[in-house]
């Protein structure tokens, strides 16, 4: 992905893809440095068709866009206005029984699979004789003859074809456009729909399907009947569109065209928009594609657009920020893309307040649509427009210091990992724990809904946030789910500042016996008053639950522990980034790498962020720190146990190999393998870790099966 190349070219904001080996994971915006709140996001096109499509919703009322003209269809439309001819009199034969069969027979003979030889059966001379005379014909592909005899019709007075005049109509307009003679189809297009509002029957709406017909010739027509549609009807289209490469395929005189048409102009920049955003399609490319596009519309004498938003946009992801204020300034009302390009525009001016501004307009005209569409390229990561926009909205908060409202927009708009950064990071126990009871409600129905959600995914009750680590999934993550890992995100935080009693509610119901285990194994461990094999006891119960459910428990849900990955993987350091106060860039391309640069944060850190980084007390900072806390517990459980025992011997050779898979832990190890040389050395485990010199994987009486089973240890202790 190109970062800075992206930036300079105001390209993409498409979060980078994680290469190496594992899930596809979506980086956190503030592990990026906050630089994409100037980038441009990637649009999309069915989302902004949809915008486009809201000014056509009522362009021609009468238009049906499913109207269907089966034969069966036309065959009942037609004997039911044979029926209602007669009855109104508007054809009066000596015997309308006689009349009726003769019509149903021409009609049959008409319809008849293969197609009969020979001339129509008799029937009255009428309108309806004159349809079927030309139908035959068009059907024998002897158009000569049909034109005649739906001309015949039409010239008949107007009290006398009322009923076939619009199907005549049509039916030349369909032999005009097998012809390829636009102008003549569209001028009968236009006289059926001109009979149809003075009154002619039309049964079987050939109103809307001369429109279709007319915009075969007229794709300024077409695209207003297709927005019409897609206003009324949002998923009337869909999005296999060739994405990128529409506007390479336009030459000069069709770009001109388009230029000049506003309903073509407006459609044009909804393709270019998201094809030159989206990932995969950047660079010297896209930039060159916009500043075509924009050179066309100038060259065009546009003046004045209804669509000056996406143009400016279009200027925008091009880099051409000066003509992207030009065209912002052109734009006739306020709409969402207005004022979050001003929110852009206002940022890389160093005005972060207005920009703010801008953005807290924006917001709620973006709409809560729906948060996922299909993306240009099949397999990369991609957020909606509107999840962007509050991105952005988060990042300007938590540069005016405001981090409660912070977490608010990170949450709303799905990106979980910044949401709990700020919650871990910024906010004190304190204030996140009043935001979870004041602005999170939560009852079992909801943790019910919560954990069907997670269910649902066919992710285990016991896997880390499976969806908040891809893509597809993160995008559909439920409210009550995000509330759920929030509260969550809580509980370990209070557990690890030794708040375990007010812990223990914020946990999900499946991991609430655990964690009242441990709470209880600490008491009591505590508890001078019990005896020392119980209190040995209690402290090891507290050191395996700190071992094998750590993560769980205790563990940061970013880093150092990175629970939202399963703790598998690592991430920047993002506090270090703030407080440091620059990033490092990767330039160039992949294939054609330049040397990485240090820049600046866009948003640079409030003093009182600084103030938080800085006073905010997180002792834990080592990455798997609960495998400390567990050795520490163990090591207490040792001190009160007898020597010369197996479980002695258990308990410091398990502590001694924890420490030993922790970064730098050889060296601490020592004091245990100390301890069994001197306190345990002709136990069963101690001749073993003695005679190999090191810890061994071997199973003791407390770490045993039985416990393993219990605690579930065989993947948990890989962590």
């Amino acid at each position: 992905m190109i970062v800075s190349g992206a930036a300079a070219l105001g390209i993409c904001w498409t979060p980078g893809v994680s290469l190496a080996s594992g899930p596809l994971m979506p980086d956190a915006l503030l592990s990026l440095g906050g630089q994409e709140a100037v980038w441009a996001p990637e649009f999309f096109y069915l989302t902004e068709l949809r915008a486009l499509a809201a000014d056509y919703k009522d362009f021609d009322p009468a238009y049906r866009p499913a109207a269907g003209h089966g034969n069966e269809l036309t065959e009942n439309a037609d004997d039911e206005d044979f029926a209602k001819a007669l009855a109104e009199r508007r054809i009066q034969p000596a015997d309308p029984a006689q009349a009726t069969r003769q019509h149903l027979a021409a009609r049959a003979f008409l319809n008849a699979e293969p197609p009969q030889p020979g001339p129509l059966p008799a029937s009255i001379e009428s309108e309806f004789r004159d349809y079927h005379e030309g139908a035959l014909a068009y059907r024998r592909k002897d158009l000569p003859a049909a034109r005649a005899s739906f001309g015949k019709l039409l010239d008949r007075p107007a009290e006398q074809r009322h009923f076939r005049t619009v199907w005549a109509h049509y039916m030349l307009a369909r032999i005009e456009a097998d012809e390829s003679h636009p102008d003549e189809a569209v001028k009968s297009c236009r006289a059926l729909r001109q009979a149809v509002r003075d009154g002619f029957a039309d049964p079987t709406d050939c109103y809307s399907a001369s429109l279709r017909i007319e915009a075969a010739f007229n794709d300024e027509l077409g695209w207003r009947l297709q927005l019409q549609h897609l206003a009324n009807d949002p998923d009337s289209m869909n999005a296999d569109h060739p994405i990128g490469t529409l506007l390479q395929a336009y030459d000069d005189s069709e770009l001109a065209r388009r230029a000049a048409n506003p309903v073509l102009r407006a459609v044009t920049s909804c393709e270019l928009m998201s094809g030159a955003s989206c990932y995969g399609y950047q660079g010297e490319n896209a930039a060159a594609a916009c500043k075509r596009w924009l050179d066309a519309i100038e060259k065009a004498g546009v003046r004045e657009a209804g669509d000056a938003d996406r143009l400016g946009w279009i200027a925008y992801l091009a880099g051409d920020y000066p003509r992207a204020g030009k065209w912002l300034k052109l734009q006739q009302k306020s709409t969402p893309l207005s004022l979050w390009l001003q929110a852009k525009l206002d940022l890389r001016a160093g005005r972060p307040a207005s920009a703010l501004t801008a953005m807290k307009s924006a917001l709620p005209m973006l709409g809560q649509g729906p948060r996922l569409e299909v993306p240009a390229y099949i397999g990369t990561p991609f957020i909606t427009p509107r999840d962007a926009a509050w991105a952005d909205q988060a990042l300007l908060l938590m540069a005016a210091g405001r981090f409660r409202e912070t977490m608010d927009a990170f949450l709303t708009g799905g990106h979980w990992q910044d949401a709990a950064w700020v919650a871990e990071r910024l906010m004190t126990t304190d204030e996140l724990k009043a935001y979870v009871d004041k602005s999170r409600p939560w009852n079992v129905a909801r943790e019910k809904a919560a954990m069907d959600f997670e269910r649902d995914g066919n992710r285990g009750e016991r896997i880390f946030a499976t969806c908040l680590t891809n893509w597809s999934a993160m995008a559909d993550t439920s409210e009550d789910y995000l509330t759920l890992r929030l509260r969550w995100l809580l509980a370990r935080r209070l557990m690890r500042e030794g708040r375990l009693s007010e812990s223990i509610p914020y946990f999900p119901e499946w991991q609430r016996g655990e964690a009242e285990i441990y709470r209880t194994a600490l008491r009591n461990a505590r508890d001078t008053r019990r005896s020392r094999p119980n209190r040995a006891g209690d402290w090891w119960q507290a050191a395996w639950l700190a071992r094998t459910r750590g993560l769980e428990l205790m563990g940061t849900e970013r880093e150092p522990d990175n629970a939202v990955w399963g703790g598998q993987y690592e991430a920047p350091a993002t506090r270090h980034i703030r407080l440091k106060g620059k990033i490092t860039e990767f330039r160039g391309t992949w294939d054609h790498p330049e040397p990485d640069v240090e820049v600046p944060l866009l948003l640079p850190v409030s003093a009182i962020e600084r103030k938080r980084l800085l006073g905010i007390e997180q002792p834990h900072t080592l990455r798997w720190h609960y495998r400390i806390t567990a050795t520490i517990y163990a090591w207490r459980a040792a001190l009160l146990m007898p020597d010369g025992t197996e479980d002695l011997a258990d308990v410091l050779n398990s502590a001694g190999r924890w420490l030993r898979q922790t970064e730098g832990g050889e060296k601490l190890s020592k004091k245990f393998y100390d301890a069994i040389e001197s306190r345990c050395p002709n136990t069963e485990l101690g001749r073993k870790v003695l005679a190999r010199k090191n810890f061994t994987n071997d199973l003791g009486p407390l770490s045993g099966k039985e416990i393993e089973s219990k605690h579930e240890t065989p993947a948990a202790d890989e962590r």
